[in-house]
């Protein structure tokens, strides 16, 4: 074999070898750009779950909001409106003429369970207040007017009972007519 023979077969070797680094090289290369797109895959598909189940957790948020929103406005008119009926009823019986009112209150002094006292009219109803103790068979004393739309005030030693319009409305019809008027509104919503 001559040297140009054998300077030959190094080179033929050689770019053998050479080819061979190159293609292990590529494989490597191939498999690193493959693995590396793969994470990169798997990243985004991680990134479009986690903003799926983001938007999921705002979109139910948003829809209890707006339904925790929706609900507090409805439970705010229907308290307007007992409010409402509340005042209109409290209108009315203000309104209702002297006899009426005489009978009404002749009624209410008849419900208190003593035949003594003392009874603070409000200002407008005192002279009506004074006919329905005549009424009423008690023996009940004027005491001085108290504030108030009508209605008025009994008085004893021990006890203290408030049969003011605003009073009753607010004490007994508002709880009556509350439970009546939720459960007409309520039962619509």
């Amino acid at each position: 074999m001559a040297l140009a023979d054998i300077t030959s077969k190094i080179l033929q070797d050689a770019e053998h070898e050479a080819a061979q680094i190159i293609a292990d090289a590529e494989k490597k290369a191939n498999a690193i750009i493959v693995a590396s797109e793969e994470d990169r895959l798997k990243a985004v598909a991680r990134i479009e779950e986690t903003s799926r189940q983001k938007n999921e957790q705002i979109t139910t948020k948003v829809a209890n909001l707006a339904r925790h929103l929706r609900k507090s406005k409805m439970l705010e008119a229907k308290r307007q409106v007992l409010e409402d009926v509340l005042v209109r009823a409290k209108e009315q019986l203000i309104k209702t003429d002297a006899h009426q009112k005489e009978a009404l209150f002749t009624a209410m002094l008849k419900q208190i369970d003593m035949s003594s006292g003392k009874i603070r009219p409000v200002s407008a109803d005192k002279q009506i207040v004074q006919k329905a103790i005549q009424n009423s068979g008690k023996d009940f004393t004027t005491g001085e007017v108290v504030s108030g739309m009508g209605g008025f005030v009994y008085l004893s030693d021990s006890v203290e009972i408030d049969f003011r319009i605003e009073s009753i409305v607010d004490r007994e019809l508002a709880t009556h007519l509350e439970h009546e008027l939720f459960a007409i509104l309520f039962a619509q919503s």
